[in-house]
């Protein structure tokens, strides 16, 4: 596959990536904005991630039994004709914001899996094995600026039109990300039809396994305990940022979007310190002193009714937060045979990612945005009581201690 091709799938990619992006900024202002419900709030979020994680399981065997390049030209269809139908509903129906934008970000989530699993697998049939690495660092690349870049442009948009024009905006960058992917001559491989109805037997078989694996292994238990309790912090902290931002605190959307684009800068400038910190450190020490800080900023902000110190604890929450998560993959990683690894990793982050719209539905049941920062208090002590009571057993049974 030449480079030319290449660089426009990433270019494809890109725009694609900065279309979520803006959504996954501008439809909680949006929300909140319309209905000055930090409750409803919380549900949309519930809405927006159920999908996503339910698709999971089911967005690498699709892209086995279709072919990659098909399942990602249709999960950026339907998404960009998703995306237009609910700007032509508000705009000439005149449909309520919070319904017309939970169904279409529903929708949106669930095809969102579908394409960056498509393109994990599409990736390496079109790239060498030499230049893999290579391209993988520019895919990722691409992601973090549309992380920075996305919260920017929604706010922009926010400040000078009306809010419905951010769907047109982003119907139209995922048309031009499907129309450029469409042009490229790209293999389209998939199964043959008699392997293909074998692959669900096979799903449901590989997830009773990789159960069967964590149920055995007690630290992989208290891997994931100790995974989930400190993700019901990250999505309570993204569920809530545009209600507590602009309600609580009485902030613009513009200065919403700049705390938003600020932690994107922040979260990348944590990943890149973490060679030099693991120079120092082992990533078991690492990974327990982020838990620690993300704790201890979710008591700041359930107890502080200052901005400033709000805005320095989410962006730590999400970008310190990183540093657990390679702590949490490299430890749980050695605890599983490696024949196994990717269906039993695959069950883990299923878990994992069930926290993000559990934590959108405790959000929704919340009166207020003071309300809402007081379950980070609950939750933030609730995670407390997770690490006193596995500490002792991660750390003396821990094998990256070992290995070190």
């Amino acid at each position: 596959m030449n480079n030319l091709t290449i660089q426009r799938l990433f270019v494809a990619r890109f725009l694609a990536a900065l279309a979520d992006q803006i959504m996954l900024f501008a439809v909680p202002v949006i929300v909140y904005s319309q209905t000055k419900s930090v409750a409803l709030s919380g549900l949309a979020f519930f809405i927006e991630w159920l999908p996503r994680v339910i698709s999971l399981p089911l967005a690498g065997s699709l892209s086995d039994r279709l072919g990659s390049r098909r399942i990602y030209l249709g999960a950026d269809a339907i998404r960009a004709f998703s995306c237009l139908i609910a700007f032509g509903l508000i705009y000439l129906f005149h449909t309520g914001y919070f319904v017309t934008l939970t169904i279409f970000m529903a929708i949106s989530a669930f095809f969102y899996a579908q394409s960056y699993i498509s393109l994990e697998s599409l990736i390496p049939k079109i790239v060498s094995a030499q230049e893999l690495p290579k391209a993988q660092s520019k895919l990722q690349a691409m992601e973090q600026s549309a992380m920075i870049f996305g919260p920017a442009l929604g706010a922009t948009m926010l400040a000078i039109y009306e809010p419905l024009y951010v769907l047109l905006l982003v119907g139209s960058l995922y048309s031009l990300a499907f129309s450029g992917v469409l042009l490229l001559k790209i293999p389209n491989s998939a199964l043959a039809k008699r392997e293909r109805g074998k692959l669900i037997t096979q799903l449901s078989s590989d997830m009773i396994k990789a159960w069967r694996i964590i149920r055995i292994r007690p630290n992989l238990i208290l891997l994931t305990l100790l995974s989930i309790s400190i993700n019901l912090i990250f999505g309570v902290a993204l569920a809530t940022a545009a209600a507590i931002t602009t309600g609580y605190f009485e902030r613009s959307t513009t200065e919403f979007g700049m705390l938003q684009t600020i932690t994107g800068i922040f979260t990348i400038t944590c990943l890149l310190a973490v060679p030099i910190l693991l120079r120092r450190t082992t990533p078991f020490h690492l990974g327990i002193f982020a838990y620690i800080a993300v704790v201890l900023c979710g008591l700041i902000i359930s107890g502080s009714n200052n901005y400033w110190l709000y805005l320095i604890c989410y962006m730590a929450i999400l970008g310190i937060g990183g540093w657990f998560n390679i702590f949490i993959r490299t430890e749980r990683i050695l605890w599983i045979p490696k024949r196994h690894l990717g269906k039993t990793i695959g069950l883990i982050v299923f878990f994992n990612q069930l926290t993000l719209p559990l934590s959108g539905l405790m959000v929704s049941f919340t009166a207020s945005e003071a309300e809402a920062k007081v379950l980070f208090g609950v939750l933030a002590l609730s995670a407390l009581a997770v690490l006193a009571v596995t500490f002792h057993k991660l750390k003396s049974s821990s094998r990256i201690l070992n290995y070190a």
